[in-house]
């Protein structure tokens, strides 16, 4: 697992380049959404369609092994940087596969850029199909820390907005639509509220 200290993959240039890395795949992900299973379970979980929504940006994990991986192999992302960014992982014969398939994915935001993601598993998929857990995160990372970061919208706070802590990301986005902006939801990721999250 990588060390939260690793000087290298902390610095300001490498930081950068991670933010760069994961927004590639962010929209690799929003460019998938439009058409696949989670465009209508999402849009009939919240009762509006967030197709392209700039603040949510709603995306789909292809259910293949590598289709994130080589499409970031194309764009000059090397293994050590889609390993270090928590995107791939390695199987026990070395290759190197996604880290989230089949899955409705949202990017973990900070005003920087996406440190992260949370995907959510095929609603049809149980835990008795090997599919996963319902939610899957990044794993740590120089940029993610799950006990550190919200799931919310990027700026939601800065607006004003009293902010209401939920479970999960679905309840967090339902929040704001509902309220028309004037709460914010924020939901922790697969911890309780930490005082950092607090702050």
């Amino acid at each position: 697992q990588l060390a939260r200290a690793d000087a290298g993959a902390t610095s300001p240039g490498a930081r950068e380049r991670l933010l760069a890395v994961n927004e590639l795949a962010a929209s690799f992900f929003q460019t998938a959404f439009p058409g696949s299973w989670a465009q209508p379970y999402l849009a009939e979980r919240l009762h509006t369609d967030l197709t392209g929504d700039p603040g949510w940006r709603p995306g789909l994990a292809p259910n293949t092994w590598n289709a994130l991986v080589t499409h970031l192999h194309r764009h000059g992302v090397t293994d050590t940087e889609l390993l270090t960014a928590g995107l791939a992982t390695t199987t026990r014969d070395g290759r190197l596969i996604d880290r989230f398939r089949n899955r409705l994915v949202f990017p973990i935001t900070s005003p920087d850029g996406v440190l992260g993601f949370v995907g959510r598993r095929h609603p049809h998929l149980g835990d008795h199909d090997h599919a996963g857990p319902k939610y899957l995160n990044t794993p740590e990372t120089p940029l993610f820390h799950k006990g550190d970061q919200l799931f919310g919208r990027a700026g939601g706070l800065d607006d004003g907005a009293v902010p209401v802590v939920v479970e999960g990301p679905l309840d967090a986005i339902a929040v704001n639509l509902a309220s028309a902006g004037r709460y914010t939801g924020v939901a922790p990721l697969g911890t309780s509220l930490t005082d950092t999250q607090a702050v």
